[in-house]
C-alpha cells in the first residue's frame, strides 16, 4: 500500500508516497564564482563630508636643570623638583624597576674637627699639630682648664680618619693659669697615650715641641701661654 507509513519513511522525514530526490553526484557540483579571475577592489567610503578634529600637538618635554640632568640615573625614574611655587617633575630614559633617584643636596662645608668646632669657649692657649698619621698638617686648639681629647664627644676632636683614636676621654690636657704649666694625663678609655715615646701612666707635665702620640696618629704640643704671654695679662691691662 503506497500511503501505509512505514519504518523508513518515519526515519527519512518524507510523506507517504514521495519520491526520493536524486543522488548527487560530486565529481558533476560545480562552483558559481570563478575563483581564476581577479576580484575588484572595493571603493573607500567618501569621508569628505565627515567633520574631522584637528590634532593637538603635545608640548615638548621641558628639560631638567644641569644639576638634576647629573643625578638622573640610565634607569626610568620619575624625580620631582621644587622650583619655586610648583613642582617639575622630570623622567629619566631607562628602564625600570630600580631604586629612586636622589635629588642633589646643597650642604654646608663639613666643620673641621678642631677645638673652635666643639665645646671651646675660651680662648685657645695652645695648638696640637699633626704631624704623622692622618689629617698631618692640620692642627686643632687646646684651652683653658681641662681638655679631654677624642674623635667625636670630647671637648678637643680629633677627627681626621685614626680609628684607633678613642671616640672620647682617649687623654686629658690641662692648662693651669696661675703656674701656666700643661700638664696631660691617661683619659677613661683602654686606649694608650705616649710622650716623647714613653707610655703615661700618670700626670706627665707638658714641654714645648713634646710628641704625644695617640693611636697612629702623632701630635706636636705648641704652647701660646707661659711665661712670656698670657690671656689674664691682656685682661689685667684692659682694666
Amino acid at each position: 500500500m503506497d500511503d501505509e507509513i512505514t519504518d523508513e519513511t518515519r526515519i527519512l522525514g518524507r510523506r507517504p508516497g514521495a519520491k526520493s530526490p536524486p543522488p548527487i553526484d560530486p565529481e558533476a557540483t560545480t562552483l558559481d564564482t570563478d575563483l581564476t579571475q581577479p576580484t575588484r577592489p572595493t571603493r573607500p567610503a567618501d569621508l569628505s563630508g565627515v567633520p574631522t578634529r584637528p590634532i593637538e600637538s603635545t608640548p615638548p618635554a621641558q628639560e631638567p636643570p644641569a644639576e638634576v640632568q647629573s643625578s638622573l640615573p640610565s634607569d626610568e625614574e620619575t624625580v620631582l623638583v621644587p622650583q619655586g611655587d610648583e613642582t617639575v617633575i622630570y623622567r629619566g630614559p631607562g628602564k625600570t624597576g630600580s631604586e629612586p633617584p636622589s635629588l642633589p643636596e646643597t650642604t654646608d662645608a663639613p666643620k673641621s674637627a678642631s677645638a673652635d668646632s666643639a665645646d671651646l669657649k675660651d680662648p685657645v692657649v695652645g695648638f696640637l699639630v699633626v704631624t704623622k698619621g692622618p689629617g698631618r698638617g692640620k692642627y686643632v686648639g687646646i684651652g683653658h682648664n681641662q681638655n679631654t681629647i677624642g674623635r667625636q664627644s670630647s671637648r678637643v676632636r680629633i677627627d681626621f680618619g685614626d680609628g684607633t683614636i678613642a671616640r672620647d676621654n682617649h687623654c686629658i690636657i690641662s692648662y693651669e693659669p696661675r703656674g701656666r704649666e700643661y700638664v696631660l694625663r691617661p683619659g677613661t678609655s683602654n686606649n694608650m697615650t705616649y710622650v716623647n715615646g714613653d707610655a703615661v701612666y700618670e700626670p706627665v707635665r707638658l714641654k714645648p715641641y713634646d710628641n704625644i702620640e695617640l693611636g697612629a696618629t702623632h701630635l706636636l704640643f705648641l704652647p701660646l701661654c707661659g711665661a712670656d704671654f698670657s690671656w689674664d695679662d691682656d685682661s689685667d691691662a684692659a682694666e
